[in-house]
């Protein structure tokens, strides 16, 4: 499989994830309120620990050999960074907060442009970018379920906006590579 059609098949597959996630967060039902807390707290690490993974062992070494050390790049890292804080501070203010959900949305989307990328320039990590992007949002979407849920949005909403976020990956990825 080459170009094009991987990155879709890529792209997608990571993305499966997240409706996957809030698939199974929709039949996980546990009683006790300290158990769930610390539950989805387990869940959250999980997520954050295998993005920051996929960050130092793939975009990382791929991006340096690349790039170089370009203090554009750093610049346009903290550009994004600071956008993505912005974004969520005005969904906050303007009472339409949903951190988990929105973190997944912004994170998804640059991580599909990333691995287009990756895959036009060649490089080896691809699938294990894709393979660590799905377990990535497969606990970003488990949790995103439970905050909108909380927030008394129908689960099957919930359910659908998510499986619509599927397309966006492909679509992203393309347009990277």
């Amino acid at each position: 499989m080459a170009g094009i059609a991987e990155i879709v098949l890529f792209t997608a597959g990571a993305g499966a994830c997240i409706p996957l996630g809030g698939y199974i967060a929709s039949h996980t039902h546990i009683r006790q309120q300290w158990l769930e807390q610390e539950f989805r707290h387990a869940v959250i690490a999980l997520g954050a620990g295998i993005l920051l993974g996929a960050v130092a062992m793939v975009l990382v070494p791929e991006a340096l050999q690349y790039l170089g050390y370009a203090p554009w790049a750093t610049l346009l890292l903290l550009a994004g960074g600071l956008l993505f804080y912005g974004l969520e501070r005005y969904l906050d203010i303007h009472r339409h907060s949903a951190p988990q959900f929105t973190g997944m949305l912004l994170d998804f989307l640059p991580e599909s442009l990333a691995l287009g990328g990756l895959a036009a320039a060649g490089a080896d990590a691809t699938l294990l970018l894709a393979v660590l992007i799905g377990l990535q949002n497969f606990p970003e979407g488990f949790n995103a379920y439970q905050e909108l849920r909380s927030a008394s949005y129908p689960a099957k909403k919930v359910l659908l906006v998510m499986l619509a976020l599927v397309p966006l990956g492909p679509a992203f990825g393309v347009t990277g590579y």
